[in-house]
Formats: structure tokens, sequence, C-alpha cells
């Protein structure tokens, strides 16, 4: 199967300008029906992201109940409600969803997959890595929980299972899982939350690429935009409407910057760069705060004894319920 190039299909929706459509955007679609064109299609989406410096995954990753198709991503279009009113198909935000209905060997291929991206220190790679491990996770679960695989199959299920949690662990630095009832907890998965708490930093160069690499301040950039709206849009401070909802939201976010900037001594682009190293992790720290969450809930003791000592060698991290 020919692969299209999402890159190219990306920067040609880029160039769309919606206020200029009469009829409804198209909405780009992408289906694999093999399993090499599935990984070629989401790591030309991960090149498109890194080339964009923007992830383009939206926090849904499904599944879909067909065996033909492996894997499909489409661009995230909705109505905007505003005026006028507009349908909207967002330039940087595609959802995937992969087939449920696959042996469970295909999943073990795709984890493998998955694995070795997110064994890169890109945090691109590792933001690709974990949103599907979470749905491999959930369709391994049902898989065994139908009661329908032999003993062997279920084992291997089971490994599987804790593989795309050690995954979520240890490559991801992601413990939403632990919200759940886990009854899949094992002793590997303690172990490594153990590991966590005692190591409880990103790597030192996270902060950097994602300063360099991730937070984009073109974003803030106005050209292109008619002198006449902007000074429009100036002059009522926000109230105004072009009637071209792109126009209007560049701007909002430029004076936005502009007034904070202003504030702190900085440059918009400076002060939105300053917003970014906010949302950062606090001081470097992964968030040992949902493991102390299942800590307290379970009465793990093994994990919070290690979160007693964590407390005593970092005061200075907010910890929850210790």
């Amino acid at each position: 199967m020919k692969i299209k190039n999402i890159s190219a299909i990306i920067f040609a929706a880029l160039s769309l300008t919606m206020s200029a459509q009469l009829q409804p955007p198209v909405q780009y679609k992408l289906i694999a029906t093999t399993e090499n064109a599935m990984y070629g299609i989401y790591e030309q989406l991960l090149d498109s992201a890194i080339a964009l410096k923007s992830p383009l995954i939206s926090y849904y990753f499904g599944s879909i109940e067909n065996s033909d198709t492996l894997m499909k991503i489409e661009q995230y279009c909705y109505w905007y409600r505003g005026f006028p009113e507009q349908y909207i198909c967002e330039k940087e935000r595609y959802d995937v969803s992969i087939s449920d209905l696959m042996p469970v060997e295909f999943y073990e291929r795709f984890l493998g997959f998955l694995i070795k991206l997110g064994k890169n220190d890109n945090i691109f790679n590792k933001y690709y890595s974990f949103y599907p491990l979470y749905r491999i996770k959930d369709i391994l679960i049902n898989r065994y929980e139908s009661g329908k695989l032999s003993k062997a199959e279920g084992l291997k299920v089971l490994k599987l299972i804790e593989d795309a949690t050690l995954r979520l662990i240890l490559d991801a630095n992601n413990f939403q899982f632990l919200y759940g009832d886990n009854k899949y907890m094992t002793e590997n998965i303690r172990q490594a939350l153990v590991n966590v708490i005692e190591h409880p930093f990103y790597p030192e160069n996270y902060l950097n690429f994602y300063l360099k690499e991730v937070v984009d301040t073109t974003v803030l950039d106005t050209t292109g935009i008619p002198i006449d709206i902007q000074k429009a849009y100036k002059k009522w401070k926000g109230l105004y409407t072009s009637g071209n909802l792109d126009y209007d939201l560049r701007l909002a976010k430029f004076y936005n910057y502009k007034k904070m900037g202003k504030e702190l001594g900085l440059s918009p682009g400076q002060a939105y760069l300053e917003e970014k190293k906010k949302e950062f992790p606090e001081k470097g720290y992964v968030d040992i705060n949902l493991i102390a969450d299942y800590a307290f809930k379970s009465q793990d003791s093994l994990i919070i004894a290690h979160l007693k000592e964590f407390k005593k060698n970092h005061p200075d991290y907010p910890l929850r319920h210790f």
C-alpha cells in the first residue's frame, strides 16, 4: 500500500483560509490496511509533529471494530457555533484509532514498536508512545476478561498488560492508570513505581528540549492580518470580531501575551516562554502525587514506605497524604 505523505497533507491544510470557504473544509483521513502501512503512517505523523513543533494526536486514541482497517487517522473537525457559524477542521489535531479485532500477536508487535519509540529521549516520541499504550492495554484486558483464551494465551496476555504498564511508567513517566482499580498490579509494576520515587526527576535535557523544540513562539505572529483589522481589534480591546476566526484567535493570543509581557518587563514572546516553563512539571519532578494518591487509597505498605523516605529527601515537593 502506498502511504500518503502526512506532512504534505498537514501543510496543505495549514494553507487553507477558513473565511474563504463557502463549503465545509475537507476532513483529511488516512487508513492503513497492513501493519507496515500502519507503522509508516504513524512514523510520518510523528515526523510532521516534530516539523510543526506541535503534537498532532489529540487526547482521543480510540479503537474500531474492523478487522480490515488496522489504523485510522482523521482530522478533528467540529461546528463552531459562533458568529459566523463555521465548520472547522483543526490544523494540528488528529484522532487515531486501531482495530480491536486483531489477534493478540498483532498487539504484541505494536507494543514492541511503541517500546522502541518511547526509548527515544525526544519528547514527541514519548508522547506518541503512551496514548496507544493505554488503548492496547484496554484491548488486552477486554480480551483477557472475555474468558475465551486458553490458559497459555491468558498468561501471555497478562504479560503484555504488564509490559504496557511498565512502558507507561519507565518510558512515558505517566501514572494515570493508577486511578483505575489496579487489579492488574504486579510486583514488577510496584518495583517500577519504587524506582520512580527514588529517581523522581525528568532527564535534565527535557526542559531544554521542550523550550527549544516544542514551544513555538510563532503562534504569536500576526503577519498577514490586515492592518485595519489589527487596529480595530486593539481599539475595541477584544470586543471586536472581524468575522475571521483565525485572525481573532491569533490577535487575542498576541495581545494577551503583550499585556502579560508588559507587566513582567518582557516581550510577548518572552512572556509566552515563561508561561510554558510554568506548564512544565514542578521543578523537574515527575508527578509523584499520582503515586501518592494510589498508595493512600490502596494502603500499599511498600510504596508508602518509599514515599515517606522521599518526603525526607525532597521537602520542597508538595507531597499529598504523607
